[in-house]
């Protein structure tokens, strides 16, 4: 099994996991785009090769802090 997971935002996290080595494949940054492009690049690979492919994508609007409001709280703990 190959698990994806995608950090949008203005540089996009991409990260692949094969569950069968225990390791990931890859660890990266680029564009939403190129992201979409490496996720159909896996899904045609894994699909040839019968493996299952499970794909992530973080949501930022589950957040609960945003910006400077959590380095307030940290720094006015130290």
């Amino acid at each position: 099994m190959i698990y994806i997971g995608i950090d949008t935002g203005v540089h996009t996290g991409f990260a692949v996991w094969d569950n069968r080595q225990r390791s990931l494949l890859e660890v990266t940054s680029m564009s939403i785009h190129e992201a979409m492009d490496r996720v159909k690049q896996y899904q045609a690979d894994a699909a040839e090769k019968g493996v299952k492919l499970i794909v992530r994508v973080e949501d930022p609007r589950q957040r609960t802090w945003f910006g400077t409001e959590r380095k307030s709280v940290r720094s006015s703990r130290v």
